[in-house]
């Protein structure tokens, strides 16, 4: 049997001691490499989440573990700031971006949300980011170059403006948001002919009706036609605001609310909307989830209302008095179930509470006529519905009914009055004109 050394040769040794010389020092090297970029590494912005809805909560932290797990990761922190923006924490999402846009520089999302965030606070500082995600959008989206158009009208650079809005209607030539911002930089050069054609586009887009019309007025009133100005102030009067744009990408954020308080926005943009059948199920949810939530219980008494569902709609909207007795829509919508239900005196206290809170609630005192009449209190009903139309001076329903009562008491002559200016308003009203030949034979023929 050979004998084996028991010890390597010198040769050996110094080879062993040079290898694992060199694995230590790289051992060494990368632990302090480790080491010293650890305390360099961002980290999130701390959130006091005390007094916060316990999902939004989650979704924040389970943002925030993502960002630290990978915080060379642009896509984890701008997730982080896209949950933070949705959530109306703006400043903490902002930081997010500005460390998404430096770890990912080509992707234009971080900077166009924090141009779209500092808009509203600094259109200044929003600018330049503005122009930044313009300069890195590949699929020339319309949100980033319009926001880019609207910042650089805050500062008063029209034609470049104009430039950008006219890049965006190459693309859409109906679009009612870049024709507003064009038209208004065309005003801003005094070109007011160019300026009016544009308008005259836009005002048939109900998303910007109320601007449009807004815009029309002041550029009329500059040509010096105070006519054609005060007849686009009393469109307005009668529009509502204008919804908001809808953006795609501002949407993405939109979309990662949670929490009751997220739920019950969207519930309520479906009420506003017209969707009462789709939106009684989750507002059921919402109240099993929330029984002391009186403004779902709200929305969904309105829901039901509208559906006919009458007891189910008086359960809702009683629940929802009792949780907060002052609450002006819920005595009103309530007074409204009294009516359906052929229980005026009842209605009119309803009716009463809510005028009590709001005195200028021109539908609460159009539907205390409603209730005085049918007691048989006429003149009392009259006087309501004249208050109505007072306080609302664009109120047709009102001054239609205001006719049918003073009819009622053989006064055609003021009655026609009303009905003329129901016909101002709404010359093509169903209720106008089946009144209007009525009320003119009353008053020439006494028929």
């Amino acid at each position: 049997m050979p004998n084996y050394p028991v010890t390597a040769p010198p040769a050996n040794r110094r080879r062993i001691a040079i290898v694992a010389g060199l694995f230590l020092s790289v051992l060494l090297a990368g632990a302090g490499f480790y080491f010293w970029r650890r305390p360099n590494s961002p980290r999130p912005p701390e959130i006091d989440r005390n007094g916060m809805d316990p999902e939004v909560a989650a979704a924040i932290e389970e943002q925030r573990k993502a960002a630290i797990a990978s915080p060379g990761s642009g896509p984890a922190w701008g997730r982080l700031g896209m949950v933070l923006a949705a959530h109306d924490l703006v400043q903490p999402a902002l930081e997010c971006f500005s460390t998404a846009e430096k770890l990912d520089p080509s992707e234009m999302r971080w900077p166009y949300y924090q141009a779209v965030a500092l808009s509203l606070i600094d259109p200044q500082a929003a600018l330049p980011k503005a122009e930044q995600a313009v300069g890195l959008d590949k699929s020339e989206r319309d949100g980033p170059v319009l926001l880019l158009a609207e910042l650089l009208m805050t500062q008063a650079r029209p034609e470049v403006a104009e430039k950008h809005a006219r890049k965006a209607l190459d693309r859409e030539p109906q679009n009612a948001r870049a024709l507003v911002i064009l038209a208004r930089s065309l005003l801003q050069q005094h070109r007011y002919k160019d300026s009016l054609r544009c308008l005259a586009v836009a005002v048939g887009d109900p998303r910007k009706r109320h601007a449009s019309h807004a815009l029309r007025a002041e550029v009329y009133e500059r040509m010096g036609d105070r006519k054609r100005a005060a007849e686009d102030m009393r469109v307005i009067a009668r529009l509502p605001a204008d919804p908001p744009w809808r953006d795609p990408l501002v949407y993405e954020v939109e979309k990662l609310r949670v929490g009751f308080d997220s739920r019950l926005s969207r519930m309520e943009g479906m009420i506003e909307s017209g969707y009462y059948a789709q939106a009684i199920p989750p507002l059921q949810a919402l109240t099993r989830d929330r029984p002391d939530g009186a403004k779902a219980w709200l929305l969904l008494g309105r829901a039901l209302l509208e559906t006919q569902n009458i007891p189910g709609s008086q359960y809702a909207l009683q629940k929802a008095a009792a949780l907060e007795p002052d609450n002006v829509d819920a005595n009103y919508f309530f007074g409204l179930v009294e009516l359906q239900l052929g229980r005026p005196a009842r209605a009119k206290e309803m009716f009463r509470k809510a005028l009590a809170r709001k005195p200028d609630f021109a539908w609460a005192h159009y539907r205390l006529g409603e209730c005085l009449q049918k007691e048989g209190n006429i003149a009392g009903a009259t006087q309501s519905v004249r208050d109505a139309v007072r306080l609302k001076p664009d109120l047709v329903p009102g001054y239609c009914y205001l006719a049918e009562l003073l009819l009622l008491q053989n006064h055609a002559a003021e009655a026609i009055t009303q009905i003329e200016l129901a016909r101002k308003l709404e010359p093509d009203n169903p209720r106008v004109a089946k009144l209007f030949p009525q009320l003119v034979a009353r008053s020439l023929f006494g028929v």
